[in-house]
């Protein structure tokens, strides 16, 4: 791969405090937080919040970049 990623899953949660335990479950199937990248469009609010606290590397991106 030369140093590119890959999409290893993509899914869509709700936006609420259910939906926040929803993402950090489904993500800990895929990998331990430490070992995990995630990209996402928006470099604030809940989701970007949950993902920090609970220590994943989040990597904003711009829609328009991709």
């Amino acid at each position: 791969m030369g140093g590119r990623g890959s999409v290893t899953v993509r899914f869509t949660v709700a936006h609420t405090a259910a939906g926040m335990i929803d993402l950090v479950t489904r993500l800990s199937r895929v990998a331990q937080p430490a070992e995990l990248r995630v990209t996402i469009e928006r470099p604030s609010g809940l989701v970007m919040d949950t993902l920090v606290e609970r220590g994943l590397a989040v990597v904003p991106i711009h829609p328009n970049v991709v």
